[in-house]
Formats: C-alpha cells, structure tokens, sequence
C-alpha cells in the first residue's frame, strides 16, 4: 500500500517554477553582476573612462535599483504584475533616447 502510494506521487509543479526561476537569475544577475569586471577594461580603453568613473556608474546603478525596488514592489502590489510591465515595456525604449 506504501509503495502505491508513492509511485502515484508526481512532482509538485511550483518545483519547475523554482527552478526555473533560479536559472533565470543565474544567468541574467550572475552574468550581470560578476561578470561586469570583464567589461571594466574595454570601457576604458573604448571611451577614455576612468576605472572610478566606470565603477561609480555601475555603483550608482545599482543604488538606483535598490531605491527603485520599494516601488516597484508597491505598484506591484497596487496594480499587477502585468499592468507594471506593460508600462515597463514602453517606458524602457523611450529611456534609451536620453
């Protein structure tokens, strides 16, 4: 009886999500965050940039997000996940025009 009930146990479905997830963020905050020191030097040999003035840019984007973050999570929280990408989406372009 033991053993029928176990073979009839599937995986939980939120376990792909997690894992998922996690891949997610291994590959875009790991690549981002401890791979930007590959890009130090071809910033500054490129444009002529300090290594302070590349790494106070990276610093204050990161300051930015954390800031942003609280934010973020109160429009979540008041509008959807998907109202808040959908302006996203349109917000995101136009920043690049500045």
């Amino acid at each position: 009886m033991v053993a029928r009930g176990l073979a009839q146990r599937r995986f939980y479905y939120g376990w792909w999500i997690v894992f998922a997830s996690a891949t997610i963020v291994f590959l875009s905050a790991g690549t981002f965050f401890y791979g930007f020191g590959l890009l130090v030097g071809p910033l500054t040999d490129e444009f002529g940039w300090s290594r302070a003035a590349v790494s106070a840019a990276f610093s204050l984007r990161t300051e930015v997000g954390g800031v942003a973050a609280p934010l973020v999570g109160f429009g979540v929280d008041r509008v959807g996940v998907r109202r808040l990408l959908i302006v996203g989406v349109f917000v995101l372009p136009s920043a690049s025009f500045f």
